[in-house]
């Protein structure tokens, strides 16, 4: 059996998942499962379900009559919940539940770092990341007990993020660091060494302002507490506004450029099979010129760049042109990804056919871009420049000369500009064309553009979407 507890409770055999209908039952296999491998005694259970109690017979006898629902709910012989001398217990091995094999992966990523191997520290820690499914315990709020349990696994979750992002540095990998801690970094800005390692990966990337900016948000965290940051925190903060260059000893390539050079190493890929076999059906189909959009969401750490770097390999590897942007909750650019595609679009694969003018909008978006591209006018219809920038954006980037894979990441971030931009790119797309983008389901709160842009129909349906679950015990065992 499957037993999981980061995110949603849920426990599945070999036929599928198993229905717990009881909440008591469901309570104490959850309370069992934190304690495991040990047991936990009948009154420290009736206590944790039970706490308001009178009678602590009568408490006693519910924890024996719930203990045997549980076990008719699993369909499991008695010896899965035992009842020992020291109590209850779970008799499973560690790796049924998710949350030990969650801890079992990180302290192999810990003693691979250690030995000086932060290749296969990275494999583990991603590997680790790639089982947390949300929140521990988060279908048991009202259960005390449950609290010290949930508040160690995120401790570890955050440890783990930093230990992740220190490796991949340490494999001059700054970019990849990046994608790891930005989605987080606002949340914790308090983990001054998460904080660091993020601030490190952004100057190694040439983005020291977005650095520094962070720092005066960690600043801004601390100041009403009457607090500042560490003097460690401070002191990178002066290296990088006077570009030290010792900080640079093992400088990464640009930022979000990796999917347009070849692909660095990467160990086997295993799982997700079925997923990467839809996605290159898709790719298949558009090189046979239908165009494609498929949509990929699932929490963050569960493979979707991961995922979405194997397409890339063989959209390459088929001679095709891949290009990629990132959204990011805080843009410093209008559109944003849409300049960086446009970037790499121009550089990759740069049209032939275009009209001068059509090409000269594109300084609009790209400014840096203004000595590579013709002059234009300023339209003077209200409106007009805008149309003729989509316009040219759709022609450069949705009309390729050859088989082309665009990906958008982190699209719970995007804003209105750029929606109406995508939305109008997809519905322009021809030819040998597919477009993925990715977003995390859970953080599209109604105000964010994705989520109104999907209620009021300003989006187009995919040819795929694709749902990331957190790998099952099998995946994880093949890994």
């Amino acid at each position: 059996m499957d037993f999981r507890v980061l995110g949603a409770f849920t426990v599945t055999d070999e036929a599928g998942p198993v229905t717990i209908r009881r909440r008591k039952c469901q309570a104490l296999l959850a309370l069992l499962l934190s304690h495991h491998p040990h047991a936990l005694s009948a009154d420290a259970v009736a206590d944790a379900l039970w706490p308001d109690a009178e009678d602590p017979t009568k408490a006693l006898n519910s924890v024996r009559v719930h203990a045997t629902y549980l076990r008719q709910a699993l369909g499991a012989p008695a010896d899965l919940i035992p009842r020992t001398a020291g109590g209850y217990r779970v008799n499973v091995d560690r790796d049924a539940i998710d949350a030990t094999r969650f801890e079992d992966r990180i302290a192999l990523a810990r003693e691979a770092s250690a030995a000086g191997d932060p290749s296969r520290a990275t494999d583990e820690f991603a590997l680790a990341l790639a089982t947390w499914g949300g929140e521990p315990y988060r279908d048991f709020p009202e259960v005390d007990a449950l609290r010290e349990p949930r508040a160690r696994l995120e401790r570890l979750w955050l440890d783990a993020l930093e230990g992740y992002a220190t490796v991949l540095l340490d494999d001059d990998r700054a970019d990849e660091a990046c994608r790891v801690l930005m989605p987080i970094a606002d949340l914790h800005l308090h983990h001054e060494t998460l904080v660091a390692r993020l601030m490190l990966g952004l100057h190694r990337t040439g983005r020291q302002h977005e650095a520094l900016n962070l720092f005066s948000r960690v600043k801004d965290e601390l100041d009403p507490r009457g607090m500042v940051p560490t003097p460690q925190l401070q002191e990178l903060a002066n290296a990088i506004l006077l570009h030290d260059t010792t900080l640079d000893a093992a400088r990464a390539a640009p930022a979000r450029s990796r999917r347009v050079v070849p692909p660095r190493r990467r160990s086997g890929f295993i799982g997700r099979g079925a997923e990467l076999r839809s996605l290159f059906e898709r790719w298949e189909a558009a090189g046979r010129g239908t165009p494609q959009l498929v949509h990929v969401t699932g929490a963050a750490g569960l493979g979707k760049t991961t995922l979405l770097d194997r397409l890339a390999d063989r959209a390459l590897a088929d001679g095709g042109i891949v290009v990629a942007g990132a959204c990011e909750p805080d843009p410093n650019e209008n559109y944003q990804p849409f300049p960086e595609l446009v970037r790499r679009t121009l550089h990759e694969d740069p049209p032939a056919d275009s009209q001068p003018s059509m090409l000269g909008e594109l300084a609009r978006l790209a400014p840096d871009l203004r000595h590579q591209l013709p002059d234009t006018r300023e339209p003077p219809e209200p409106g007009a420049g805008r149309q003729r920038l989509f316009s040219a954006v759709a022609e450069l980037v949705a009309a390729p000369t050859r088989p082309r894979l665009v990906i958008v990441e982190d699209l719970h971030w995007a804003r209105p500009d750029t929606m109406m931009l995508l939305h109008h790119v997809v519905r322009h797309a021809r030819g040998q064309l597919m477009i993925v983008v990715t977003y995390r389901h859970q953080e599209l709160d109604p105000p964010s553009s994705y989520g109104t842009a999907g209620m009021t129909g300003g989006l187009t349906q995919p040819d795929l979407p694709i749902q990331l679950a957190p790998m099952d015990h099998h995946e994880i065992r093949a890994l």
